[in-house]
C-alpha cells in the first residue's frame, strides 16, 4: 500500500479547481491520511481529506450524507477517488473544560445517530474501525480484537505485563456471556474532540465519520468519555439512557475502554506518534480497579 503526499494532494486539487489551493493548517499527516485546511476557489473554508483507502472517504461521505438528516455533519464540497473535500465546521472542540452542557449535547446527537437507520451495504464497525473482517457475531469479533490488540502490546512491552494482563483478563470476562447488543448507526471514533460545539446555542456538530458502522452504541459512549469518565453522568443524562442502558454500560464500560486505549496504543505506534500518554492512562486505569 503506497503512501498519501500533502503536496500531491494538492496538485490534485488543483487539477480539479483549476487553481492551485493555499494550504492552511495540517491537521493530519502520516503515510494513510493526510488531512489540512484550505479555501476553495469562491474563498470558503473547507478541509481537505487524502487517504490510501477510497473506501474509507466513500464511506465517510455516504454515512455523512445520511445522517445529516438528524445531526449537524459537514457538507461535502467534492468527492474525487482517494480526495475528499467538505466544509470546515467552527465552533468549540468538547474538551475536559467543557461545561456539562456540552457533553449532553454531544449525548443527545449520538442519540439521533444511532437512531438513524444504517445506510444499505454498512460493515460491521469491527470492520471500518477495528480491523477485524467477516465477523458475523459481534462478542466473537471483539473478542479477536481485543486478543489481536493484546498481543501486538505483549510484543511492544507497553504497557507492561503487570498492567495489561489484568485488565485484559477482566475484559475478556467482561464480553463473556453478552446478550447481542442492539446492533446501530455508530460513529465509530466518536471522542470529544470528534465534536464541536456552538458555545452560543450549543448545536454540535459530528465531523470524521470514515470509521462509522454498524454496532455496539455503548461503544461510542465509552469512546466519547473514556479520557474523561467523570462526565459520564452528564453524557448519560443527555443521551437519554433508560435503566438498561445504564446498567449495560456499566458492564462494559471498563472492558471497552481497555479495548480503545490498546488499540490507540499499537495505532499510534505504528504511525510514528508517542503512545505514553494513552500508556500512562491505562496504567491509572488499572490502579483504580477493583481489587
Amino acid at each position: 500500500m503506497s503512501g498519501v503526499d500533502l503536496e500531491d494532494a494538492r496538485g490534485r486539487l488543483a487539477a480539479h479547481w483549476g487553481a492551485a489551493p493555499p494550504l492552511g493548517e495540517v491537521y493530519v499527516a502520516h503515510r494513510e491520511r493526510v488531512v489540512f485546511a484550505t479555501r476553495d476557489p469562491a474563498g470558503r473554508r473547507v478541509v481537505v481529506k487524502a487517504d490510501v483507502d477510497p473506501d474509507r472517504l466513500a464511506r465517510e461521505v455516504a454515512v455523512t450524507r445520511a445522517a445529516s438528516a438528524a445531526i449537524r455533519v459537514p457538507a461535502v464540497v467534492a468527492h474525487l477517488p482517494g480526495l475528499l473535500v467538505m466544509s470546515w465546521v467552527g465552533g468549540d472542540p468538547v474538551v475536559a473544560a467543557s461545561p456539562d452542557e456540552h457533553w449532553a449535547a454531544v449525548a443527545g446527537a449520538l442519540r439521533r445517530l444511532h437512531d438513524t437507520a444504517p445506510i444499505a451495504g454498512l460493515p460491521s464497525f469491527l470492520e471500518s474501525g477495528g480491523g477485524i473482517a467477516e465477523s458475523r457475531d459481534w462478542w466473537a469479533g471483539i473478542a479477536a480484537w481485543l486478543d489481536r490488540e493484546r498481543r501486538r502490546c505483549q510484543d511492544r512491552g507497553a504497557p507492561p505485563a503487570e498492567v495489561l494482563n489484568p485488565l485484559c483478563d477482566l475484559a475478556a470476562a467482561g464480553f463473556a456471556g453478552q446478550p447481542t447488543p442492539p446492533m446501530r448507526l455508530l460513529h465509530g471514533d466518536a471522542d470529544s474532540f470528534h465534536w464541536r460545539c456552538d458555545p452560543a446555542t450549543r448545536a454540535v456538530t459530528a465531523i470524521d465519520l470514515g470509521d462509522a458502522g454498524v454496532g455496539d452504541p455503548a461503544w461510542d459512549l465509552v469512546v466519547l468519555t473514556h479520557w474523561n469518565d467523570t462526565r459520564l453522568p452528564a453524557v448519560l443524562d443527555g443521551y437519554g439512557a433508560d435503566a438498561a442502558t445504564r446498567a449495560r454500560l456499566g458492564q462494559l464500560y471498563e472492558p471497552y475502554r481497555t479495548l480503545r486505549h490498546l488499540a490507540a496504543i499499537n495505532w499510534l505506534v505504528d504511525h510514528g506518534y508517542d503512545p505514553t500518554p494513552t500508556v500512562e492512562e491505562l496504567t491509572r486505569v488499572s490502579r483504580c480497579r477493583p481489587r
